[in-house]
């Protein structure tokens, strides 16, 4: 069955490239029967607790991150001048919800 609570929690997560803090506390909330550890990159590595090293080990790999922009700077006129962070077309921009987050 399909948690959609985990779906929702890690769809809201605010998570652009360099800030996936939040993705990673989504996560966290949800594997509670494993060992999870994330590394300076926000790399996370969930081990079931009773792994022997016997048995065979699957990686699924999957980014944490989303595209995002950063304020650069807030000009006279109340516009802002922004820098994308991970690859973004700019023209699909304007399709798009833009939270601002400080």
């Amino acid at each position: 069955m399909v948690d959609l609570k985990l779906i929702e929690d890690l769809s809201n997560a605010f998570g652009p490239s360099g800030f996936e803090d939040d993705v990673c506390r989504v996560v966290k909330k949800y594997t509670g029967d494993f060992d999870l550890v994330n590394d300076a990159m926000c790399n996370l590595y969930l081990k079931n607790r009773n792994f022997s090293g016997k048995k065979p080990v699957i990686m699924l790999d999957a980014h944490l991150d989303e595209c995002g922009m950063m304020v650069q700077s807030i000009l006279e006129n109340g516009m802002i001048s922004i820098i994308m962070l991970g690859g973004f077309h700019l023209t699909s921009l304007p399709a798009h919800s833009v939270l601002i987050r400080n």
